[in-house]
């Protein structure tokens, strides 16, 4: 991932702050610019080398001094992280990311009174790395914003650290619309105990000693789902397919003729998350009375987006980044 390096000072002792983040938000919104071009682009018209970049307003920040800093509540209209002493700006405030954000609290609060949903609380990940979640329930759920699809890919390993129980993170990426009015979306399913069907079962003669299940690692999309209005561009389909994640595994709207996801309750756009993995660091388990399972369905999802413009990742961390 190629940094963009604003500053390498210690922020919290530098005067001009709001510059320095006023300039990481110009860069967010270039960024923007660029996946427009590409997202109206055909494979033989897109000639934009795209390279993971990483806007790094800060280097060398103390885990205890970025922690006072976000105490202050400061408002610079971009979102950050401190990933290995590095402050991140990694997206943008809009629209569409709180209309989404509310959608999932409330799918949360609907679906189980046992867990308390909060927003923007940190959480360390590493020696020195602390992410905000949008979205944090008492019981691990979390949900985060808008960033590239490289980036939520890898973090997926830091989510899944020794320092947290996180069990579940879900990454929803929402591009920008086409001329068409068509918008193409994107939903990673990551598990840390990463385990699917084993395909070898699906032949005409497995072995008789075929396993039922393998594991994957859990760096690697357990599903991938594609919905929205629009397949996706191919640059983002030969990433998702470079991860290591089965074929079989990446579903839904891949290209013009498949069966696009355009009303609630269709069971190929909803992504189901077993209520042990919410619950596993529960007194006791799942409380008496809780679904089976908690059921997001992606038409929901998509609607609100389209109704508030698209250009974001949610990421969804269950714990439920965009």
């Amino acid at each position: 991932m190629t940094p963009i390096i604003i500053n390498r000072k210690d922020f919290p002792t530098m005067f001009n702050q709001k510059k320095k983040f006023a300039l990481a938000r110009e860069r967010l919104i270039e960024l923007d610019k660029r996946d427009s071009v590409i997202e109206n682009s055909t494979i033989e018209e897109n000639t934009i080398e795209v390279k993971p970049e990483e806007i790094i307003v800060y280097s060398d920040v103390p885990l205890e001094r970025y922690l006072k800093f976000c105490e202050k509540e400061q408002k610079f209209h971009v979102f950050i992280r401190l990933k290995k002493g590095n402050v991140i700006a990694y997206d943008m405030t809009s629209s569409v990311h709180g209309a989404v954000q509310s959608k999932l609290s409330s799918f949360m609060d609907c679906w189980s009174d046992q867990f308390i949903v909060r927003n923007d609380v940190d959480i360390t990940v590493g020696q020195n790395s602390v992410y905000c979640p949008d979205i944090q329930s008492k019981n691990g759920c979390r949900n985060w914003e808008t960033e590239s699809l490289d980036s939520l890919n890898d973090l997926a390993g830091e989510y899944f650290s020794a320092r947290t129980n996180i069990q579940i993170y879900l990454a929803i990426k929402i591009w920008p619309r086409r001329t068409d009015d068509t918008a193409a979306m994107l939903a990673l399913l990551y598990l840390r105990n990463n385990v699917i069907p084993n395909p070898v079962l699906n032949s005409s003669n497995p072995p008789l000693n075929t396993q039922p299940t393998i594991t994957l690692p859990n760096t690697v999309p357990n599903p991938a789902i594609s919905f929205g209005t629009a397949p996706l561009h191919h640059q983002p389909l030969m990433f998702v397919q470079n991860t290591g994640i089965p074929h079989h595994r990446i579903t839904g709207l891949l290209q013009h003729g498949d069966i696009a996801c355009t009303t609630s309750g269709m069971i190929n756009y909803e992504i189901t998350i077993p209520a042990n993995l919410l619950f596993n660091a529960f007194p006791g388990g799942v409380p008496i009375g809780v679904p089976d399972n908690f059921n997001i369905d992606l038409w929901e999802l998509q609607k609100i987006a389209l109704i508030n413009e698209v250009c974001i990742v949610f990421l969804f961390c269950c714990r439920i980044i965009i």
